[in-house]
This record gives structure tokens, sequence and C-alpha cells, in this order.
């Protein structure tokens, strides 16, 4: 039970521009662009930090009620960061791509709390696997979007 409790809180668990000429207008439009840039990063990271801390609060699940319980106030707290972070403008690709790969780790979630209250070990395991590669996915887009703390993991945001 222990090995699948520390698998399940696994999961819980986000483009520059250039130009060779060095005229004014474009070294104000990179000025710009990276303004722009560090204003998404700085935007997003007090919602990854607002979501992290939520984490933070939570304690182990002891109990699959307690499994189903975590996972629920995850989805929710999950759910707003995405619907939060969809929000800001303006976007990058890299950005979008990992909101939508952060996006993507609701379902698991979902299944996860499902599995639990259903009392099913095995689901639980299947969905642990499969919303930590989701996990993977989403810190790799962060990093490559250069995210900050969205980039950080829950556990290493609030330490």
């Amino acid at each position: 039970m222990k090995r699948l409790l520390v698998l399940i809180l696994v999961v819980p668990a986000l483009a520059a521009c250039g130009s060779s000429e060095h005229d004014a207008a474009s070294t104000t439009a990179a000025t710009s662009t990276t303004a722009t840039a560090a204003s998404l990063t700085a935007r997003a990271d007090v919602i990854c930090r607002a979501y992290h801390a939520q984490l933070a609060q939570l304690g182990a699940p002891q109990t699959l009620q307690d499994i189903a319980d975590y996972y629920g106030y995850v989805h929710t707290a999950l759910g707003s960061m995405v619907k939060r972070l969809a929000a800001l403008e303006p976007r990058t690709a890299a950005f979008d791509a990992f909101v939508e790969a952060t996006r993507a780790e609701l379902k698991p979630v979902a299944a996860m709390r499902g599995a639990a209250l259903a009392d099913d070990a095995a689901k639980i395991r299947k969905v642990a696997i499969q919303g930590a590669l989701l996990d993977k996915k989403a810190h790799a887009l962060a990093v490559k979007a250069k995210l900050g703390a969205c980039a950080e993991t829950p556990s290493s945001a609030s330490g």
C-alpha cells in the first residue's frame, strides 16, 4: 500500500523572435517581445505558485476515501489553474502546449478519484502511471516554455 501511495502522489501533481538586423526598430521589437514573455512568465508563476501552495496544504492520503477526497480537491484546484492560465494573454505556442498538456491531466485525476471510490486498486495503479506520464510531459513543456514556477513540481516549489 505504501508503494501505491507513493505512485499516487507522483501524479499531481508547464518563441523567441530574433533578427540579424540591428536597427532601432528591431531592437525595440525584441525588447517588447522579451518584456511580454517575462510578463507572461511572471503572471503564470503567480498562478502556479498558488496551485502548488494549495497542494502543499494537503496531507498524504492514507485510505481509499482519503485518496478520493485528495483527488477531488486536486481536480478542482488543477481545473482552476488551467482556466486561469488559459485566460492569460498574449500567449506563445510553447505556453499553449503547456496549458493543453496540463489540461490533459484533469482526466486521470478524475479517474483516480473514481477508482478510489470504487475500491479498484488495479485501476488506481493504471491511472497513476498514466497520470505520471502526462505530468512528466506537462513538466517538460513548462521547462521548454521557460515558465519558472510552473516548471517546478509542487514538492520542490514548497521547499
